[in-house]
């Protein structure tokens, strides 16, 4: 659990967002955000 915590938190810092708690919440709401954002960052 914690290496995907890590790997998340990783994730996160690349996004530059000022809140991470909204932003899990707005990629958890709408599933094609997330997976366009993983594409950009060259994870999928």
């Amino acid at each position: 659990m914690a290496g995907i915590r890590t790997l998340a938190c990783g994730i996160l810092n690349r996004c530059k967002c000022s809140n991470k708690k909204a932003q899990l919440d707005d990629f958890a709401d709408n599933f094609d955000e997330l997976i366009q954002f993983l594409k950009s960052i060259n994870f999928l």
